[in-house]
């Protein structure tokens, strides 16, 4: 049986997306078990079933570098995400299919599926302890709204945005592992993925912020996005560095707009989690002073462009 979304919230100020808001219980269960396969302290009762099927996946994944596993990953996460029961996994339009070359979409969906109903019972009594976590980060979120105009205002102005996404599709979850959002491709439209695990308040609009900003890099020209990859081209500077800074920039940017909007104590996510820190940090101080001066109107985007790739060769 399908189970509704248990909330679903839509806003779009004058100049911000259509945040689409919504979370239901089949997502809510396979991020748990791919959260507690990864990281099974505190796992839940009942659980372990599950959580060790999707570890045999992994250990079975046609891969050894780790890199390609996360993409692999990627892709299953955004099939079983657009999904609203185990049967749905099973259909035939993934039976026989290989990605790159190798990996068996069809029997690892299969598998996932199994691992899901294996752990049904004990995800239901948990969907039922996650009511108040979910409420929480929903409340931060309606806090901003009156907010969320200026916010937006400010980056699209900045990153040159000439035509954003009319939508956002936002899928919480109580716990996503990792570093708790994820944007996925999907045959219509980026969605979005936040687990509500780590962040509260300004710190969770924050990153929503940012992910959105992911969608928008993924739906629509992001004109500085854009000119720093090209001037990073220009320079011979491998697309994964490239990328790279470019991921720096959408933290700068979200943390940014949360200040000047919503508010103006709120540090840097990425500071106060120690993101910055995992290889961050000395590229966010060298493209200081350009963002500086690009945010204070004392030069444009192309010159704020062509400052960062300088900075970050």
């Amino acid at each position: 049986m399908t189970l509704a979304p248990l909330f679903f919230i839509a806003l779009r100020p004058a100049h911000a997306p259509e945040v689409k808001l919504r979370t239901a219980p089949f997502a809510a269960h396979y991020c748990d078990l791919r959260y507690y396969a990864l990281d099974p302290e505190g796992r839940p009762a009942g659980y372990q079933a599950g959580t060790e099927a999707l570890r045999a996946i992994d250990r079975g994944m046609p891969a050894a570098d780790r890199r390609v596993k996360d993409l692999y990953w990627k892709l299953v996460d955004s099939v079983v995400l657009q999904c609203a029961a185990p049967d749905d996994l099973l259909d035939s339009r993934y039976q026989g299919r290989k990605v790159g070359g190798s990996l068996d979409l069809g029997e690892t969906l299969a598998a996932v599926a199994q691992a899901m109903r294996d752990t049904q019972a004990a995800a239901q009594t948990q969907w039922k302890a996650d009511q108040a976590r979910l409420t929480k980060a929903q409340d931060a979120w309606m806090a901003a709204r009156p907010k969320l105009d200026a916010a937006y205002a400010f980056l699209e102005s900045k990153l040159g945005v000439t035509k954003p996404p009319a939508s956002v599709d936002v899928l919480l979850v109580p716990r996503l592992e990792g570093a708790g959002g994820i944007t996925l491709r999907t045959p219509g439209q980026p969605l979005v993925v936040v687990g509500c695990n780590r962040f509260e308040g300004a710190d969770f609009v924050e990153v929503v912020v940012h992910e959105t900003l992911h969608a928008y890099d993924t739906a629509t020209t992001v004109g500085l996005f854009r000119q720093v990859r090209e001037e990073m081209r220009s320079a011979q500077v491998p697309q994964p560095r490239a990328e790279q800074v470019v991921h720096l920039l959408v933290f700068l940017h979200a943390a940014e707009a949360v200040r000047r909007a919503i508010d103006p104590g709120h540090r840097d996510v990425g500071e106060t989690f120690g993101i910055y820190a995992k290889g961050l940090e000395r590229d966010r101080k060298a493209v200081a002073p350009a963002l500086a001066a690009y945010w204070s109107g004392k030069t444009d985007l192309a010159t704020c462009a062509k400052q960062i790739a300088a900075a970050c060769k």
